[in-house]
């Protein structure tokens, strides 16, 4: 059973958390991978025995539709006003009251964008046997975090480290840095997260077909999918149509973009999909093209089927995996290594084999790893 951290000596106790119970904190049910995974992490546990319950500040959103009818939900607030940490924010007393009221053995805030809420709510019900697991699915210091900004999230997230039962992180070079953060030696774990769903292999798009090159993700600064729309510019001489998964505010400045850029009519914006598995079988590749990123889902549902990946070089755990898989290519983030990159991997022979290095992230492997890490604290 893992040793309460220090700071918690004169938290109360009110009788015993329930065992095998998880309540997990979401915004709401948006559209990115945080939803998505939390939801199949959720069904799983489910299906192992696990009581299931999301609390969260806005009961809506496309995700929803992935739960099974076994995981339970509460919402905090109502309507659909207000960004997500806004509403979390708001929230955190009825958080923290809903911690004190339902005791689950296990509190799990499964997204950056989550944790400032899950924190101050875990601290001010002041119940430490309710074990709070923090997972990280972003690098929390960016490089433009500067001065007061970056000293307040820095202290803050050691303060949360050294608070957290167990601290889990989506790649192995994450670890040390999370130690580094904290100023001592802190829970921290390594899972595969689930991206990964098992079905049959599919057939090699025609290469006699306009090739298909997919982006999927939030269409948000952090995606930069401006750059994308940049560097497939600079090969308008080439054969290719582009189809873009995905909502957020940046919609209409990326259309808008497109129409600049002289290939509006060669992009589709699809909006969001609940299954994206069809499209990556009908893309020559996938491209990543964030500012920042840990391991990106889109990424390992995409090699999971066969689809190769350009990927800006965002994430240090997706450039190991490339580079150990050769199942794609890692540029700067730049347009005119990503055109170049986009322009080789047109030439490339199609293929469908999937790298054996990236079945560690099927559902099943990864919902097993949470379940044991959840275990381990009861």
């Amino acid at each position: 059973m893992a040793t309460p951290m220090t700071g918690r000596k004169n938290e109360v106790v009110k009788g015993p958390a329930s065992s095998k119970t998880i309540a997990i904190l979401l915004g709401r049910f948006g559209s990115g991978g945080v939803e998505r995974v939390s939801c199949l992490i959720a069904n799983g546990l489910a299906e192992q025995g696990w009581h299931v319950r999301f609390w969260v500040s806005n009961d809506t959103g496309p995700a929803r539709s992935l739960l099974n009818e076994g995981v339970r939900i509460s919402s905090f607030l109502f309507g659909t006003w207000g960004g997500r940490k806004l509403r979390l924010l708001l929230s955190i007393p009825q958080i923290a009251w809903q911690i004190r009221r339902t005791r689950p053995a296990v509190f799990l805030s499964p997204g950056n964008h989550t944790h400032l809420a899950a924190g101050l709510a875990h601290a001010l019900a002041r119940c430490r046997d309710v074990r709070l697991v923090v997972k990280l699915t972003n690098p929390v210091l960016k490089t433009w975090h500067q001065g007061a900004r970056r000293g307040m999230k820095s202290h803050y997230y050691r303060w949360l480290y050294r608070r957290a039962d167990q601290i889990l992180v989506l790649s192995q070079e994450s670890c040390p840095e999370v130690r580094a953060q904290a100023g001592r030696p802190v829970p921290v774990k390594f899972v595969h997260n689930p991206y990964i769903q098992a079905r049959a292999a599919v057939a090699a798009p025609s290469a006699e077909n306009m090739p298909v090159i997919l982006g999927v993700g939030r269409l948000s600064r952090q995606k930069n999918f401006g750059l994308l729309l940049e560097a497939l510019a600079e090969i308008q001489h080439r054969e290719w149509r582009l189809v873009l998964l995905g909502e957020g505010p940046e919609k209409d400045a990326l259309q808008d973009r497109a129409v600049a850029l002289g290939i509006a009519d060669r992009v589709e914006f699809a909006g969001y999909v609940v299954d994206p598995s069809p499209h990556y079988d009908r893309a020559h590749f996938l491209v990543l093209s964030s500012l920042w990123e840990d391991l990106p889902a889109v990424a390992l549902e995409a090699m999971g089927v066969g689809c190769p990946v350009v990927a800006t070089d965002c994430s240090a755990a997706l450039t190991t995996l490339i580079a150990a898989t050769g199942f794609g290519r890692v540029v700067p983030v730049e347009a005119g290594p990503l055109a170049q990159a986009m322009a080789q991997m047109l030439d490339r022979p199609l293929d469908r084999t999937v790298p054996p290095a990236v079945l560690a992230y099927s559902v099943a492997n990864g919902v097993n790893e949470h379940a044991e890490a959840m275990a381990a604290l009861l």
